[in-house]
């Protein structure tokens, strides 16, 4: 066979359906690796470029997630661009935009997050639409980045932007642009940002014009409907295969809302009666001062919460909004942290997205825990906020720091994660880029909650001021409220934040909390939580444990105090006998 006549039998209708379908995932997974590749290469702020918070994706003409490469956002990110822009006033080369949370029924988290869309033509029919959305360093509010835990309300976060039409049939709507590059503190990253997000959407707007152009328009869409209903099937069957009929109740807590309220708790009683499966929200606390509430839209709920707990049970299944089926109903209260009422701040909404996931877990832990993951910590954020006097520059640094994940019922938890698919800051760009040191950054030993299996540990990262004047906000939970354990394992070490550590001056840090003042030669510690364990310590395996001391996961009295192993301090070898004899001594159950 010639090249020609495979070319030819790919491109026609011969082409197996199965196999066509593959080719398809496999196309639009390249599309969004090649459009991730180009806005981490042109973007200009550290959170794009550095820390990869940004996603992409494809979505139908009616605003269905396809497939995307994103984070914790993705369904419904259409929506809000179709409910003010009728399809047929749309033209080639228009750009949509928005960063509204309320808007969007939380679609687009919070404020720093701004969507972007690109309709895909036909003629003169809009068949598929392109977007994406990217955590931009700064659109204004009362601090810089537009997190500070001391806002009370949307609009404290930054300048909110309704659904527009940024670009029009190629040309940029000049007045607009300029109103949204007024609002920011770092007009140069913002405009370079916008630039990269729209770049990459208009290399996915080719890439898809060339699959219609390869396999014909209808063929394609028909394969956007046949993965989407390929990720219904397989989604509910999952669940159906783990969730037994009952009730079954999970919660988890956020410390504080970083004005004195806590802890706040998101409350699920998730029920399956016959084929029917509930989830059912209406428990959870009211909403908080701070902006730690979370606008929970129902298809982040199953596409991406619940998505990603069933892709842990196949790999091969594809997170879109096809996975709605999972849920035949979803239960919010208005007024509640997970249906916060407009103008109520969300900057900090991750903080209670994460103990949705825990509910979660907790709920199916008591149902099959044999099957499911310990409670995972949420991630530590510290900014650091001065002006350089030599160049009259404003600094602004973001640094998220990793933290445990949960043990899983084979596994270990992973260790110093910060988030799905994001990045660290690399110490040596840290310091060539701000007036910072990093004299500490490693692994946080025993930490992670001990088990059969370990959870995650977490890191200490600690920095030293090199200028004076420098205010520190501090985001961390998870410093009172420890990540759960499963089926017998311990919960995670808490975390903190410290102030000069080891010397006379030593203090305690407020782990929610901003206009904390610094000065040269200051010293802030970060300790961040670990991960819950998975498991009765007792059976841990005695060559794990001794591996983890080796590797400086777990300190010799970590090993005799949470897994009853007694280690040689020189060696750092097993004591067998003095071990078998001292675990006799634990109550059962460990």
């Amino acid at each position: 066979m010639t090249t020609l006549d495979r070319q030819d039998l790919v491109s026609s209708d011969a082409l197996p359906q199965s196999i066509f379908l593959e080719i398809l995932k496999g196309t639009f997974t390249s599309m969004v690796q090649e459009m991730s590749l180009l806005i981490e290469r042109t973007a200009m702020s550290p959170i794009i470029r550095e820390k990869q918070d940004y996603a992409v994706g494809l979505f139908d003409a009616a605003g269905k997630m396809v497939l995307a490469q994103f984070l914790m956002q993705g369904p419904g990110m259409i929506d809000p661009i179709l409910a003010r822009f009728p399809l047929e006033s749309m033209q080639p080369g228009d750009v949509y935009c928005y960063n509204d949370p309320y808007l969007s029924d939380g679609a687009v988290g919070h404020v720093p997050d701004l969507c972007f869309a690109l309709p895909v033509f036909e003629g003169n029919k809009v068949r598929a639409f392109v977007a994406l959305f990217g955590h931009f360093w700064d659109v204004g509010g009362i601090a810089a980045g537009g997190m500070s835990p001391q806002a009370t309300e949307v609009f404290h976060e930054g300048v909110l932007i309704p659904p527009i039409r940024l670009v029009q049939g190629g040309r940029y709507s000049e007045d607009v642009y300029s109103l949204i590059i007024r609002n920011t503190r770092f007009p140069q990253f913002l405009d370079g940002d916008v630039r990269a997000c729209i770049s990459a959407c208009q290399l996915g707007v080719r890439r898809v014009e060339e699959l219609f152009e390869q396999y014909g328009v209808e063929r394609v869409l028909a394969g956007c409907v046949h993965i989407l209903a390929q990720s219904a099937s397989s989604s509910r069957s999952l669940l159906e295969q783990l969730l037994p009929e009952g009730v079954w109740h999970g919660d988890d807590c956020v410390d504080d809302d970083g004005f004195g309220g806590g802890p706040f708790r998101v409350a699920l009683r998730l029920e399956r009666a016959g084929s029917r499966i509930t989830f059912d929200f209406t428990e959870t606390d009211d909403q908080a001062r701070g902006p730690i509430n979370f606008i929970l839209h129902e298809g982040i709920l199953t596409s991406v919460i619940l998505g990603r707990l069933l892709q842990a049970h196949d790999e091969a299944l594809v997170l879109n909004d096809g996975l709605a089926a999972v849920a035949d109903e979803v239960k919010l209260r208005p007024g509640s942290i997970l249906q916060p009422k407009f103008p109520s701040g969300v900057a900090l909404r991750a903080l209670s997205r994460m103990l949705v996931t825990n509910s979660i877990i907790k709920a199916l832990g008591q149902a099959v825990p044999d099957k499911m993951a310990a409670a995972s910590c949420n991630y530590a954020i510290v900014t650091l906020r001065a002006m350089d006097r030599a160049s009259g520059r404003f600094i602004y640094c973001f640094d998220g720091i990793g933290v445990g994940q949960g043990a899983r019922p084979t596994i270990d938890g992973l260790d110093a994660i910060y988030f799905i698919g994001q990045k660290n800051n690399p110490t040596e760009w840290l310091e060539a880029e701000y007036p910072f040191r990093i004299e500490q950054y490693g692994i946080a030993p025993d930490s992670g909650g001990a088990g059969k299996q370990r959870g995650g540990v977490g890191v200490i990262r600690q920095i030293r001021m090199l200028c004076d004047q420098v205010t520190l906000c501090t985001m961390m939970v998870n410093a009172s409220q420890p990540a759960f354990g499963m089926a017998g394992g311990k919960p995670g070490k808490l975390g903190r934040i410290i102030l000069n550590p080891d010397t006379p001056q030593e203090r305690r840090l407020p782990t929610l909390a901003d206009n904390i003042m610094l000065n040269s030669g200051d010293v802030v510690r970060i300790e961040s939580a670990g991960g819950g364990g998975w498991g009765n310590p007792l059976e841990r395996d005695l060559d794990d444990v001794a591996r983890d001391v080796k590797r400086g996961y777990v300190t010799i009295e970590g090993a005799r105090r949470d897994y009853g192993v007694v280690m040689d301090s020189d060696t750092l070898t097993v004591d067998t006998e003095a071990t078998r004899a001292f675990r006799a001594t634990f109550p059962v159950g460990g």
